[in-house]
């Protein structure tokens, strides 16, 4: 570790700290063991623990700087960098704006519930029923964007899981492909969030499509390479809008703004990052569309 390095950690602010974390990465060593864990020991910020937790992951199992990333997960360390200062902004001011503005709602549907009369069943409650929708999304959004927590997972029973909890139409299929087990370590609500995002989508764009005889399906697919997991998510409903590619920023949505506040890919896209990933979404020439999310593996 270089004098700067050490420096860097020591007194720099968060994001010079975080940098140095991710740097060291690459350039740990053995020698640097101790002082990494006393460092580690003493920082506060979650996003430069974790990156530390890395480092010393790599260091005390011999594994020396990593591989390079495939292509599709960033340009190197300042891409993932950048991903790591976004999620951290994006927690620190959702968590700022929740903690602020839902009692504020809940005083408001309070007093409403109070003056209002017939309030169940006026314009009041809907205005306030979609104002606490939109604070569960920022809820969720904010638990996108947090550190990841490795833990020990079976990313087939994640899948099954996250199946069994949606409610699937009589016109839909829905084919998860595995059963035998798919062993990995990662944070398996930052997976889920994607993962249940993008089976609901299929099935609501098999809702939307033409009726037909055959039964529409959506397709579910994953595992693991040497080096990542992926999920794929093949559906034949009715495809996806012109400007699909404007999908991922927050607040699009070709839905009805009534039910829905265009976050939920912007949710998947927060989370996927979070866990060194990235989601692809294509048409399909058959019609319908592809989703797949694929991240790198972490190690025991």
């Amino acid at each position: 570790m270089s004098e700067e390095e050490l420096l860097a950690l020591q007194h720099g602010p968060p994001d010079e700290r975080l940098r140095a974390a991710r740097q060291l990465l690459r350039t740990a060593a053995r020698p640097d063991l101790d002082a990494l864990k006393r460092i580690r020991q003493e920082e506060r910020d979650a996003w430069v623990q974790f990156a530390l937790d890395q480092a010393i992951r790599r260091v005390d199992d011999g594994a020396g700087a990593p591989e390079p990333q495939p292509v599709g997960y960033g340009d190197g360390l300042e891409a993932s960098l950048l991903d790591d200062v976004r999620a951290q902004a994006t927690a620190s001011v959702t968590a700022t704006f929740m903690h602020e503005i839902n009692p504020l709602v809940g005083r408001i549907e309070a007093v409403a519930r109070a003056e209002v009369p017939n309030y169940d069943e006026g314009k009041t409650a809907q205005a306030i029923s979609r104002l606490k929708g939109l604070m569960e999304a920022l809820r969720l959004l904010n638990e996108a964007s947090k550190p990841p927590q490795a833990e020990d997972l079976d990313l087939t029973e994640l899948i099954h899981q996250v199946g069994y909890e949606l409610t699937v139409p009589n016109d839909v299929e829905l084919v998860l492909v595995r059963d035998d087990p798919v062993a990995i370590v990662g944070d398996g609500n930052l997976i889920r969030l994607p993962v249940a995002n993008a089976l609901r989508n299929a099935i609501e764009a098999c809702m939307a499509a033409p009726k037909r005889e055959e039964v529409r399906r959506v397709v579910v697919n994953w595992g693991t390479t040497d080096r990542d997991a992926w999920v794929s998510v093949l559906d034949d409903g009715c495809g996806l809008p012109d400007g699909f590619d404007k999908v991922w920023e927050a607040g699009r949505t070709n839905k009805s703004r009534a039910e829905h506040y265009g976050m939920g890919l912007s949710i998947a896209r927060a989370a996927a990052a979070s866990v060194r990933g990235r989601l692809s979404l294509r048409p399909r020439e058959s019609g319908g569309s592809a989703f797949e999310m694929r991240w790198p593996l972490e190690r025991d």
